[in-house]
């Protein structure tokens, strides 16, 4: 997946922030450069008419694409900050001039994921509700939706949530978790733990939840008969 379809792809254009921002009419479509990395590269991000997003970064010096920032086999640790500084242009640009569309949301994938609440406190990181930042551990895609699974001595979802950006850049590591990406997510709903217990979850065929998982179809169907 190209980075501009990471950051844009359950997103829908608001062209009328594109000149505000600082894009420019070139034909049918909008253009936009700005410099990254203390000017040694700079990004040029183009907006068609169907507010499809597309993007090259250019090297100062030599005027010429840096196709590394592109190519997802190169990882070493300059291409990387590129990639990285260049990400960042286009999720500033994806929250002035994009909004979320839950339209965009259908036929994705839904996973249930576990917290241990001993070590994240869920409700003062999801209290924002959009924009929240959490451990990529799996192949979550945009428009995924994620029900958070609070182990003991919880053991109930207690959260529904879309996933808006992946593949994002994070390096941390502590005691109890290490992670080089994150996802980002909005919450969708907030759960009472009686709505969906382990017990529950048992009965809808998950059995466990150690790590990322896909959700069954029987936890599926009865979330949408039972979720407005």
């Amino acid at each position: 997946m190209r980075i501009e379809e990471s950051v844009f792809s359950c997103r829908s254009l608001m062209k009328e922030t594109l000149e505000p921002y600082g894009f420019r009419r070139d034909g049918d479509s909008y253009r936009y450069s700005e410099p990254m990395l203390e000017g040694a590269f700079r990004a040029v991000i183009c907006i068609g008419q169907d507010g499809k997003v597309s993007g090259t970064v250019i090297e100062s010096n030599t005027e010429e694409e840096y196709l590394p920032v592109h190519a997802q086999n190169q990882t070493g640790a300059f291409a990387g900050r590129v990639r990285e500084a260049y990400t960042s242009v286009l999720r500033k640009i994806a929250e002035r001039c994009f909004t979320v569309d839950p339209g965009k949301y259908t036929k994705k994938r839904v996973w249930i994921i576990p917290a241990n609440p001993k070590y994240y406190d869920l409700d003062t990181l999801f209290a924002g509700m959009k924009d929240v930042l959490w451990k990529q551990s799996s192949r979550v895609q945009p428009g995924d939706l994620v029900y958070m699974y609070i182990t003991a001595p919880v053991s109930a979802v207690r959260y529904q949530c879309i996933v808006t950006e992946t593949e994002i850049p994070y390096e941390y590591s502590d005691a109890n978790v290490s992670m080089e990406k994150v996802m980002k997510m909005d919450v969708l709903k907030k759960f009472p733990d009686s709505f969906l217990p382990l017990v529950r979850l048992k009965e809808l065929g998950v059995t466990a939840v150690r790590g990322p998982r896909t959700a069954t179809d029987a936890f599926m169907e009865f979330v949408r008969s039972e979720v407005n």
